[in-house]
């Protein structure tokens, strides 16, 4: 079945993003709201994953939706795509936290260099 496959493609790069967000919440790197902004877009994708194939049973016995199953292609493509925004949403926490620390460091360095005066 390719649903199966396409779930077992798709499970481990959300799993993994999920397990990220948790490190990066213990290490202080993501605020509680960003992580659960987060976890529940990763588990938003999750369900979409899971219940297409009711609602693509659900829609193919009507004739404007008619369509041959699941291609390789299409596989490869929803696997790609859920790959590209784990990269970009890792990528984008990890210039957060780069940001934040640099304005930290400005700060503590404005503050040493007013001392100084």
């Amino acid at each position: 079945m390719r649903y199966i496959i396409l779930l077992v493609l798709n499970l481990p790069i959300i799993l993994l993003a999920i397990l990220n967000l948790l490190s990066n919440f213990k290490m202080k790197r993501v605020t509680k709201r960003r992580l659960r902004h987060q976890v529940t877009l990763w588990i938003i994708i999750l369900l979409a994953l899971i219940l297409s194939y009711p609602a693509y049973n659900l829609l193919l016995g009507r004739e404007f939706f008619s369509s041959e199953e699941l291609s390789f292609l299409d596989i490869l493509q929803t696997t790609i795509i859920i790959t590209l925004v784990y990269i970009v949403n890792s990528h984008r926490q990890k210039i957060d936290y780069l940001d934040t620390t640099i304005r930290n460091i400005h700060a503590k360095l404005s503050i040493r260099l007013s001392e100084n005066e």
